[in-house]
């Protein structure tokens, strides 16, 4: 299993659209209410200025991270993560947030941000690796930047489950996606030294 970039994995003979098919098929099987499409996948790619990453392995994509990259910013978000369930507990989602951890530190980058979903597994993988949950400062200033949307409603919760061992407290933000469907994320930062 190695992690490349997705343009090295075509250098290996595997087309784009199977790539972009395989992220796609992986986005509705995590996240089955607002997956992305094969369109803003390619959309996506293209904004990550050519990083996105893939788990990949005996030609097959089992994982792929898409980073997002701004113009005058100090820090890179993870749009979007996630590892075939059949790969899961074997360390490809933390190899693949690693491999964009050095990314961030290439570009001279200071922070990384992630809007996690709220389940135990991957709160505890981004707490290992380092992230924190967002404090009010960090979470006015990406909605003044346009991360955070101004319609999203931002609370501080307290959890109660196995959550709450990794973080009693953290500021949830549930967003309006496609006008329907409301989801919530836990705003998570590290700061890359």
């Amino acid at each position: 299993m190695e992690i490349l970039f997705l343009e090295d994995v075509v250098k290996n003979g595997i087309s784009r659209n199977f790539i972009f098919k395989k992220i796609a098929e992986l986005e509705k099987e995590f996240f089955p209410k607002y997956p992305y499409n094969i369109k803003d996948i390619k959309k996506f790619h293209k904004l990550s200025n050519g990083y996105t990453l893939i788990a990949f392995d005996k030609d097959n994509v089992i994982g792929y991270l898409i980073p997002l990259l701004f113009k005058s910013k100090d820090y890179l978000q993870i749009l979007t993560i996630a590892v075939d369930k059949k790969h899961h507990r074997k360390g490809y989602g933390t190899k693949l947030i690693k491999k964009c951890e050095k990314i961030t530190k290439n570009f001279g980058l200071n922070r990384i941000i992630i809007l996690a979903e709220i389940l135990y597994q991957i709160l505890k993988t981004l707490k290992k690796l380092g992230y924190r949950p967002m404090q009010t400062e960090d979470i006015n200033k990406f909605t003044k930047e346009g991360i955070f949307g101004s319609s999203d409603d931002i609370k501080k919760e307290i959890f109660q489950s196995k959550i709450s061992a990794l973080f009693p407290t953290a500021h949830v933000i549930t967003k309006d996606i496609g006008k329907k469907n409301h989801y919530s994320f836990i705003p998570m930062i590290k700061n890359i030294k």
